[in-house]
């Protein structure tokens, strides 16, 4: 099959390098690994908050003070900013092509046509990230007062809605997209990236030859356990989002001699796994009823203490949050509170919730019955569940609930009000799910979304957007992550579209695993 750009992934990345390409006149195909049903990796079961800043001199500003000792280079930040700024202008043309054809969910409370865009700020939501009556989640931060950064369609988060509007505005192209098609290896001529091999359902083996290029749009890789391991250091990470995001772009184009910008960051949560779906939802015991302990049984830190998208302020700076694995201790008062992990009606994003469609039960007795939360009558037994200290554990409850009683934690400054003690047999706990919302390093790209390689020189005719390459190698606030995508796809797209064509391409080299 032959196209001008080869696009792999349908997130917000794929999404806009196809919309854009199209409209600058180039033939797109999109190349998408899972079924129709399930397609849309991270972007369709996001919060389907975007970026979109105001004062774009400050944005960049805001962004490298956000990657702290670890700087962007320059060129690169200044078009994140001026071109994340072009988000919400971009999305709301969208939602005008498609005004009124958009159906979402039968649990979304949305009764608009799909055009109507809300921008808040963080305490516009509600959010309280870092005491009363903060507004932005890195208020602290140098730069935050570049613009308005929540920005969503309809009156609330969630339900998949940027992802269809754009997902709405491609087929309204007509744009090819070959589902359940596995991009396997990138093909070369030379040096130059012309193609893309692939595998379907079937195992039929088929060849996108691209004239101009191929764009990464394949997502991160929190559902590739190798990878979690070796460049995060977690050994049983679990992704929040699309478990298909297993590394395939980052890895075929390291096979080509790409560089890698910033592998060891990502975004986690607390959260549980669901075993039976390979993915993991958010979630803790309700109204603070819980400690977090190591495997000695002993708790680290301050359970409640915020998380900024898988970062914590500690020690003048911030940090993984938690970073460690961890062993979440409660009991039966606190299992009768309700639902470790929230309903689809409170919050409809997340794997599970959005395309499984798992509603936790809601005194959590189905989990417990299927084993993913441990139940014993005693904290020693529990601890022996667990795999964790029973001693270190029995004792630390101890000193926890005296705590509790006292109405004072002096080992972490938790605030007296949520402590509560842990005393009501039986007793539950799981192991911290390691559960990622998604991977922020991947492949080094420059300002104009070309992949670079181990020496920094841009592989010709291979572009990269989204989690694939993502422009934050530290912290980031909500939105960002979707921002940065839309903004780089279309930077991507505009740029292979530009692109003077090749010839037929000839197939060189084998397949990459």
């Amino acid at each position: 099959m032959n196209t001008d750009i080869a696009i792999i992934g349908i997130g917000a990345a794929g999404l806009a390098a196809a919309i854009t390409a199209h409209d600058a006149g180039a033939s797109v195909v999109v190349l998408e690994k899972s079924p129709e049903s399930s397609a849309g990796g991270n972007t369709r079961v996001s919060g389907q908050v975007w970026f979109s800043p105001e004062d774009i001199e400050l944005a960049q500003v805001h962004l490298q003070a956000l990657c702290g000792d670890y700087p962007v280079a320059d060129a690169l930040a200044a078009t994140w900013a001026e071109e994340t700024s072009r988000n919400t202008d971009w999305v709301a043309a969208r939602a005008a092509e498609v005004r009124g054809t958009v159906e979402f969910d039968q649990v979304d409370p949305y009764d608009g046509d799909g055009t109507d865009l809300t921008r808040k700020s963080y305490g516009e939501m509600g959010a309280n990230v870092n005491g009363e009556g903060s507004e932005y989640e890195f208020p602290e931060v140098v730069g935050n007062e570049c613009g308005v950064e929540f920005n969503f369609i309809g009156p609330d988060q969630g339900h998949s809605r940027l992802w269809k509007t754009l997902k709405a505005s491609l087929d309204r192209r007509q744009i090819t997209v070959l589902y359940e098609t596995r991009a396997v290896a990138l093909r070369r001529r030379g040096d130059e990236v012309v193609g893309v091999d692939c595998v379907g359902a079937d195992g039929t083996e088929l060849t996108i030859e691209a004239a101009k290029a191929t764009i990464l749009a394949s997502g991160g890789f929190a559902g590739n356990p190798a990878m979690t391991r070796e460049f995060l250091r977690l050994p049983e990470a679990t992704p929040w989002g699309s478990p298909g995001n297993t590394g395939d772009g980052i890895k075929m184009a390291q096979q080509l001699g790409a560089g890698l910008s910033h592998p060891y960051n990502y975004m986690a949560i607390p959260g549980l796994r669901i075993p039976t779906l390979g993915v993991g939802d958010y979630g803790q015991p309700a109204d603070g009823r819980f400690i977090a302990v190591g495997a000695d049984g002993r708790r680290f830190a301050d359970e409640l203490a915020e998380s900024r998208h898988g970062k914590t302020p500690t020690r003048g700076g911030f940090d993984f949050s938690p970073g460690v694995p961890m062993w979440i201790v409660f009991d039966e008062e606190a299992r009768q509170a309700g639902p470790l992990v929230a309903p689809r009606s409170a919050y409809a994003a997340g794997w599970a919730k959005q395309v499984e469609g798992y509603e936790w039960s809601a005194d959590n007795s189905v989990e417990i019955e299927r084993g993913w939360i441990k139940r014993a009558d005693t904290l020693t037994e529990l601890a022996e569940l667990l795999g964790i200290d029973p001693g270190g554990l029995q004792r630390e409850v101890e000193r926890y609930n005296d705590a509790a009683r006292a109405g004072v934690d002096s080992d972490f400054g938790r605030p007296g009000a949520t402590l509560k003690a842990i005393e009501r047999g039986p007793f539950y706990g799981y192991a911290w799910g390691q559960v990622l919302i998604t991977t922020l390093g991947g492949v080094s790209k420059d300002e104009r979304a070309r992949a670079l390689d181990l020496d920094g020189r841009p592989i010709p005719r291979l572009y990269c957007a989204g989690d694939t390459a993502t422009t934050y190698s530290w912290c980031l606030s909500g939105g960002m992550g979707l921002g940065d995508a839309m903004a780089f796809g279309r930077v991507a797209a505009r740029e292979a579209a530009a692109l003077q064509p090749l010839g037929e391409a000839a197939p060189v080299g084998g397949a990459v695993a």
